[in-house]
């Protein structure tokens, strides 16, 4: 029996084995429940560290662009995963504790449940840890992190509304997938590091971005600096043992697309443009969530990429530059006796934040220090802002100026800048003065021609522009400006170098003599000023620049001192004005605004070397003198002006300027400063016109257009002619490259007869300030404009006419005089002599004869294939009150006919029935403004024969006065306006479908509240 339980017992004891321990074991499960839990959150809390060090460690290992082992991958993602899961199991122990019957009997089975799961997962995650503990061993230690924005200081940003409008500007670009290049330009000092540090801080801050590096790049950068500046705050530490250049670049490359991480890089105070790729910025990928933001002083960088866009920051508002000097000054700056004072320095900061800024602490620190004495300080500190030339008042501010200075690449745009600074502050520079200065001071080697000079000027204003150093002016094309700081900084430049004095302000006597014989250029600007020095000893003096208007008279041993005068500007001159022949150096004399008396003129004759000479708006002088034809080297000849009052020119003095290139004589008409010329007041403005014609046997008191055919150098030519005037047959006009020529009649003798109607009346209320700036815009890109105003008929076979006809970019034709030169013009189209290849503008006014304006159905039948086209390259047309005009194309269009307009008006066509046909529809493909405005006839803007058409371009459409008008188009499906901004509509009374529901427009289109637009677009009728 023993021997039966000795056998027996091993088998008893794995039964108990089996059937005891599970049973113990899950007994275990319930009454452990606390214990598992606690133990399985202990293990989640390891786990949860380990996984960050090996995350650490994939991260510095990403920095650093190294691969990272896809068994390290997985196990990050397995602890996730189980981390997630672990999670879900420890919340479910306050559902346990809820139980049942109100908590007064736990829940056993959820307590067995997850105690179970407790106890199998604290095994997985004791697994996991492990591994993950092997995985930091292997994996690089990891590094502090790199540089935290938080770190920027940014106490000079304040929430100004300019500023803020920038800041979202920048924001949109940074969110926008198809730009990755956003630049920020703007002159030194205006505030363009504190714009992108504050940009780098909200997009980070607001999620724009993930990663954000800074690097400041500076006037000669080292890139290899800029890209471990780059690297060091993405934590790309291993980029500094890295010697190869294109080892490095790929590298950053590598860091900076890694992982769809969205990085913003900031390169700030760029001067020029260098190869982004080739120092690992890939602007050329297509990966839309990294971007490239930098600040230049210099626009216009990296201009061919396509996928950049550069904002504009300009100086503050004055209110704002008001309250920023505030907060910088402290509050002494409203101090009654020193805020008057106060707004005096922020007008002469220019609003300007860096010397606003600079200038408020100083002035803060100094007034602590010294306050008895804060009222001279502030207002020895306001004496060294107003006196031109004067120690800056800000060292630092200065020296930051002068820094784009220093950055021009060569003299001769050193010296235009420095002479820019010559000029009154805040004063209009007009770029055609800057370049007859430059010529007569010899600046371009080998340049001595006008027409070669002028494009070498206007590049490199357009330098200075780009650079921030010159502003434009209110006329953009023709003048400049210079900001009242960068201007002080140019001043105490030319100063030091002893190039330039510039003496400006409430000065009432000339400057102790010993102080100008150094200088090379001398600027007075004065009101006081009423008499100069005798003897004036300045040997090395080439520029003098005089604006005295109280000034009476030069002293006739004034300029004795002064043999090395190249260019002599005397500015509102109303004293008596006598040049010493021994001025022989004299290159270019300028004489604006002169309202005094020429006295001994006989010297002229002795100025042999002058090349320019200008009288620009002369008040006083009516006659030119006769000795000026002796000036044998003259180049130009100025006489325009609104307030000239020359009405006699000898005979025989221009015909002597055998060498004369360019003369302008009574003015010039600029479309820019109003639509519509009104030829009586231009006749009256005192230019001349006066000029004898043909039939002229005998000398007459005025000079005779055929003169003009001794001067065979002339290229350039502004002229008034009358109208009954007979224009001898004179060759110079077809040789003439620039021209502005208009023919106007005697008003005093003859009347234009006007029309009234309430077109005149509409084009006021229609017209549109904006619209008409872009219309005229390029007006002064026109370089041979030819203009006749008269109801006395002026023939086109007269001299040299046809000339102009066929040759202008800018046609002006009005009034019944004009119908033989319109006929003639229409002619040469209808007969495919001439399509006007050149032609810009056109603009023709009450005249009566054409009926069609571009006709094709020519008499000798031409293939249309052999047409020329017609108006390739005109942008603008006026048809305006053309009482017989029937239709605008006749006929079949020549390929690339109307291919540029981009304008066109059309005002009182009485027996116009449609706008356009078909045909010419096709070849508007950048048309932006229609205006139709009263005419009686018109039953539909256009006639089509097809089921769809567009106007891809067309941004206002403008409809007014047309008491026939039907509907825009009959016989169409489909009208697409994809890019209209702008539905002008306007008593159109007789409208009872004017587009169909398919007519798709602008989604920003607005339109005006003058009609019904119930019927606007109605469902398309079957």
């Amino acid at each position: 029996m023993v021997e039966v339980v000795k056998i027996g017992a091993p088998f008893l004891g794995k039964i108990v084995e089996f059937l005891v321990d599970p049973i113990k074991r899950q007994f275990t499960y319930m009454c452990c429940f606390n214990s598992n839990i606690t133990e399985l959150e202990t293990q989640l809390k390891d786990l949860e560290t380990t996984r960050q060090d090996v995350q650490m460690g994939v991260d510095e290992n990403r920095r650093k662009v190294r691969v990272v082992g896809r068994t390290v991958e997985a196990w990050l993602t397995s602890a996730h995963e189980v981390s997630t899961e672990v999670e879900g199991i420890i919340q479910g122990k306050d559902k346990v504790k809820e139980g049942c019957l109100n908590g007064w009997c736990p829940n056993l089975k959820l307590r067995y449940s997850l105690s179970r799961k407790a106890v199998k997962k604290t095994k997985v995650v004791v697994d996991l840890k492990a591994d993950g503990v092997r995985y930091t061993q292997t994996l690089p230690s990891y590094s502090p992190p790199p540089a935290c924005l938080k770190t920027i200081t940014n106490r000079d940003f304040m929430g100004f509304e300019s500023r803020r409008v920038i800041m979202e500007e920048i924001i949109k670009a940074l969110t926008h997938d198809e730009i990755n290049l956003i630049g920020v330009c703007g002159m030194g000092g205006v505030g363009k590091t504190t714009m992108v540090n504050e940009v780098a801080k909200r997009a980070k801050e607001d999620n724009y971005v993930d990663e954000v590096a800074i690097a400041v790049v500076g006037q000669k950068p080292n890139l290899t600096n800029v890209q471990l500046s780059i690297a060091d705050m993405l934590g790309l530490k291993n980029l500094r043992d890295t010697e190869s250049p294109i080892e490095r670049a790929e590298l950053l490359r590598m860091r900076l697309l890694q992982d769809n991480k969205k990085v913003l890089v900031i390169l700030d105070d760029i001067w020029e443009e260098f190869d982004l790729q080739a120092m690992g910025i890939p602007l050329e990928c297509a990966d839309k969530n990294f971007k490239v933001l930098y600040t230049s002083r210099t626009r216009d960088l990296w201009h061919d990429l396509r996928t950049k866009k550069e904002i504009p920051l300009e100086v503050l508002s004055k209110d704002e530059a008001w309250q920023l000097f505030r907060e910088k000054a402290g509050d002494s700056a409203d101090a009654p006796d020193l805020q008057p004072i106060a707004k005096q320095i922020v007008d002469e900061c220019g609003c300007l934040p860096l010397a606003l800024v600079l200038i408020g602490r100083a002035l803060s620190k100094k007034s602590g220090r010294n306050y008895n004495k804060e009222e001279e300080i502030w207002k020895g500190t306001l004496d060294r802002l107003t006196c031109a030339g004067s120690t800056p008042a800000d060292k630092d501010l200065s020296s930051r100026l002068a820094l784009s200075y220093e950055s021009l690449e060569d003299e001769q745009t050193k010296h235009l800048f420095l002479l820019c600074c010559l000029f009154s502050e805040d004063e209009d520079i007009r770029i055609e003065d800057l370049a007859r200065y430059g010529l007569g001071l010899s600046l371009f080697d080998g340049i001595a021609e006008m027409e070669k000079v002028r494009p070498q000027v206007f590049l490199i204003v357009d330098d200075l522009k780009s650079r921030c150093l010159l502003l434009d002016g209110k006329n953009k094309e023709e003048c400049v400006k210079v900001h009242d700081v960068v201007r002080d900084m140019g001043i105490s430049i030319a100063s030091k170098n002893k190039f330039a004095l510039v003496i400006h302000g409430e000065l009432s006597e000339w400057p102790k003599k010993d102080t100008c014989e150094h200088y090379t250029c001398i600027s007075l600007i004065s009101r006081k000023i009423t008499e100069l020095p005798r003897g004036l000893t300045c040997p090395n003096l080439e520029f003098l620049l005089l604006d005295c208007m109280e000034l009476k008279a030069l002293p006739c041993n004034f300029f004795e001192g002064m043999g090395k005068l190249k260019v002599l500007v005397l500015n509102h001159f109303n004293g008596i004005l006598s040049l010493p022949s021994s001025l022989r150096n004299l290159h270019t004399l300028s004489l604006p605004f002169f309202n005094g008396k020429l006295d001994n003129v006989s010297e002229f004759g002795g100025l042999f070397n002058l090349i320019t000479l200008c009288f620009r708006n002369s008040r006083r002088m009516e006659e030119l003198p006769e000795e000026i034809g002796e000036l044998v080297s003259l180049r130009l000849l100025d006489l325009t002006g609104y307030y000239g009052l020359l009405k006699r020119i000898p005979p025989n003095v221009i015909s002597r300027l055998v060498n004369l290139e360019e003369l302008y004589v009574g003015g010039v008409v600029d479309l820019r400063k109003g639509r519509r010329v009104d030829f009586k007041k231009l006749y009256g403005r005192g230019k001349f016109k006066d000029w004898e014609g043909e039939g002229k046997e005998e000398e007459g008191r005025n000079a005779n257009l055929r003169e003009l055919e001794f001067l065979s150098n002339l290229n350039t030519l502004e002229i008034f002619i009358r109208s009954d005037v007979l224009i001898p047959k004179v060759r110079i006009f077809s040789k003439l490259k620039i021209y502005k020529v208009i023919i106007v009649q005697d008003y005093d003798k003859y009347k234009i007869k006007c029309y009234s109607s309430r077109s005149d009346s509409s084009e006021e209320d229609v017209w549109d300030k904006e619209l008409e700036d872009e219309i005229y815009n390029f007006f002064g890109k026109c370089k041979r404009v030819f203009m006749v105003g008269s109801s006395i008929p002026v023939p086109s076979n007269r001299g040299g006419i046809d000339s102009l006809l066929r040759r202008s970019d800018c046609l002006y034709l009005k009034g019944k005089g004009c119908n033989d030169l319109v006929q003639a013009l229409l002619l040469r189209v209808r007969d495919g002599v001439d399509g006007l290849q050149q032609l810009k503008l056109l603009r023709i006014e009450r005249c009566d004869t054409p009926e069609c304006l571009a006709n094709t159905r020519n008499p000798v039948h031409l293939p249309i294939a052999h047409v020329p086209a017609i108006f390739p390259i005109l942008e603008v047309l006026y048809l305006l009150g053309l009482v017989n005009l029937r239709e605008i194309c006749g006929g079949p269009v020549p390929a690339g006919s109307f291919g540029e307009l981009t304008f066109i008006r059309v005002q009182n066509c009485g027996r116009l029935r449609n706008l356009f046909q078909l045909p010419i529809v096709g070849c508007l493909p950048k048309l932006k403004i229609v205006e139709g405005v009263f005419w009686k006839e018109q039953q539909e803007d256009m006639h089509a024969a097809a089921n769809r058409i567009e106007f891809p371009k067309l941004e206002v459409l403008k409809l007014v006065n047309l008491p026939s008008l039907k509907r825009f188009c009959r016989g169409i499906d489909q009208i697409d306006f994809p890019q209209l901004k702008e539905l002008w509509l306007e008593d159109i009374p007789q409208v009872n479908l004017l587009f169909h529901n398919s007519c798709n427009l602008s989604s920003n289109s607005k339109r005006n509240d003058n009609f019904g637009f119930l019927s606007l677009f109605p469902e398309k009728r079957q």
